[in-house]
This record gives structure tokens, sequence and C-alpha cells, in this order.
């Protein structure tokens, strides 16, 4: 079994074959993401994503009652990174608040809101 890498600020949870996403709170939240996050995260789950087992996968925005901007950030990257492999990807326990967020910038549409 590969170890879960460092994804931050999200946090990974992998085990058999589901992957796990989980925005972490604002406050361990990175100052500000790496200008090269997303490229980051391609290669920390290179080894994953190479495996060819079936695999799904979920981000969690339960108990998130909004989100930052560098967090919003952090979901956009990793659906770029993800999308070629699952396609949508589903986002579940979302507020009403990150719903409306979501949609009124259209994000919602990169993702499967749950």
């Amino acid at each position: 079994m590969v170890s879960s890498p460092d994804v931050s600020p999200l946090q990974l949870h992998y085990s058999g074959n589901k992957l796990l996403f989980v925005l972490s709170a604002e406050s361990d939240a990175l100052a500000e993401l790496p200008a090269d996050y997303e490229q980051l995260l391609n290669t920390r789950l290179a080894e994953i994503l190479a495996d060819s087992r079936p695999l799904s996968v979920e981000v969690s925005l339960a108990g998130r009652a909004g989100i930052t901007s560098r967090q919003l950030g952090s979901l956009i990257a990793l659906q770029k990174v993800l999308r070629p492999r699952f396609g949508r990807i589903p986002l579940t326990g979302v507020s009403d608040g990150v719903r409306h967020l979501l949609s009124r910038t259209h994000i919602d549409t990169l993702f499967d809101v749950a």
C-alpha cells in the first residue's frame, strides 16, 4: 500500500481502493498556496494515480460553513489533477453557504456537488 502523501492544505485518507480528501480547517491552511501547487499535487499523487487498480475518490467539505479563497484554490488545483482519471469529483458534506459560493463562481460545474 502506498502511504498517504502530504497534500496540504488538504488531508488525504487513502485506504484500500478509496481516496478521501478532506479540506483542512482555515487555521490549518497555508497562509498562501504555492504558485506551483497543482504541480506539487501532481507529483505527490503520481504513485497513487499510476496504480491501475480501481479507485474511487471523494472530497469532504463536512463541517465547513464557508471556505476561503485559498481553500477554493486548493480544490480547483486538486480537480485539475484528478479529473483525467476520475472525471467530475464528488464533493460531499457541502453546506448551503459553500454551495452558494460554488454556484455563484460556477465552480460547481467542475465537481459533482452532493
